[in-house]
């Protein structure tokens, strides 16, 4: 887990101690200081997390659209639990906005966050949230069985000032976001392997010889060198002619006749491997270099 979440980790674990103390509505100044920068260092961190999530799923959207259907499925799952994810958050970003509902709507929150485990379950079998305090192993940890008569609503949102019911909407939050973070990481893992594709990309030949007598014909096979599969649609020429690719392999037959009146020694000739890169049209010029032997 990145530092950021551990040091988080920590102060929201002296969150739940004091918040019997802390968050009520009589909490001192220092309290309500407290409360006020834990929840603005929660509001940035999910912030963080959401522009994470949204970069892993462009990622994902990329390598779906190298791998082809094989990957599709998997990314619609994931787009399917961003929007899920979303939705959460919009919910809780509500409340926020207003906060005289929160402890009335405390037990929706519930059912929702309940829901939301349910639903991610098939990627993240032990995340569990919206739990009571006797049923949370996380205040069970910090506390023990002192808060055990508590329920959600009560521990949460029963008589927490604005600045109380604001952070413990934004830990709520977070604890969504993180499990869409793992998620996210499970999906990604079940795609097909990303990194085994080349960008850069170009042509070469392979001579049937290196000498052709003058008056000879000159044969060779070009092909992609790191041939990406971003690139189709692949045609060729050499010497301003006009020759057919094989899609299935991207490769190409050269052959032209060597004038019988070429002059002995080095000669090059010159190609052209042309199609479209990510949609982009692209071409690769090509200079081979071979030996004219006197007849």
């Amino acid at each position: 887990m990145p530092q950021p979440f551990l040091l988080l980790a920590g102060r929201c674990s002296l969150l739940l101690l004091s918040c019997l103390g802390a968050c009520q509505s009589a909490a001192s100044d220092a309290d309500e200081l407290q409360l006020r920068q834990l929840d603005a260092t929660l509001q940035a961190l999910n912030q963080s997390q959401t522009n994470a999530s949204a970069k892993q799923l462009d990622r994902m959207a990329e390598i779906a659209d190298r791998n082809g259907f094989s990957d599709s499925d998997i990314l619609r799952q994931a787009q399917a639990l961003r929007a899920r994810t979303r939705a959460e958050v919009a919910r809780l970003h509500r409340l926020r906005q207003q906060p005289a509902s929160v402890s009335a709507a405390a037990d929706t929150l519930r059912q929702r966050l309940r829901s939301y485990s349910q639903y991610v379950h098939p990627y993240v079998p032990g995340a569990v949230l919206g739990l009571n305090m006797k049923e949370d192993p996380g205040i069970q940890a910090v506390a023990g069985h002192r808060l055990d008569d508590q329920t959600f609503q009560e521990y949460y949102f029963g008589a927490n000032a604005g600045a109380g019911r604001a952070a413990m909407l934004g830990w709520h939050e977070q604890q969504v976001l993180r499990v869409e973070r793992d998620a996210l990481t499970k999906l990604v893992g079940r795609m097909g392997p990303m990194g085994l594709f080349f960008d850069k990309i170009g042509p070469a030949a392979v001579a049937e010889s290196q000498t052709v007598r003058a008056g000879e014909p000159y044969r060779a096979r070009l092909f992609m060198a790191a041939a990406s599969p971003d690139v189709q649609h692949l045609r060729l020429s050499a010497n301003g002619e006009q020759f057919a690719v094989d899609p299935a392999t991207g490769s190409g037959q050269v052959r032209f006749q060597v004038p019988a009146d070429a002059r002995p020694g080095t000669a090059v000739w010159q190609g052209t491997m042309q199609g479209t890169y990510r949609g982009r049209q692209v071409s690769f010029p090509l200079r081979v270099p071979y030996k004219i032997e006197a007849r």
